[in-house]
């Protein structure tokens, strides 16, 4: 069994202990800041660049937006059953 490593050192660890920069549920990156808001000509295209940084605007946006997310996997894990469709309708 693999075992994060410690560190009491704050620039490495958040305030759970866990390591800064790893999201702990999946286990992958987090998703890279996004600095549309700088930008002065923008269109209101939902193209590649907006959905790169989708998640982080809403994470910064809408409050338990993580937990908000485990607990839509974990209520669609419940009621699904074997060979049918869940629809994410946003």
């Amino acid at each position: 069994m693999d075992q994060l490593s410690h560190s009491d050192s704050p620039e490495e660890n958040g305030a759970a202990g866990i390591p800064r920069g790893r999201d702990p549920i999946s286990d992958t990156p987090p998703p890279r800041p996004d600095d549309i808001a700088s930008i002065s000509d923008v269109d209101s295209d939902f193209g590649e660049g907006t959905a790169a940084v989708f998640d982080d605007m809403l994470d910064r946006s809408t409050p338990e937006y993580r937990e908000l997310q485990r607990m839509i996997g974990a209520l669609a894990a419940t009621f699904a059953e074997p060979d049918t469709r869940i629809y994410d309708l946003g």
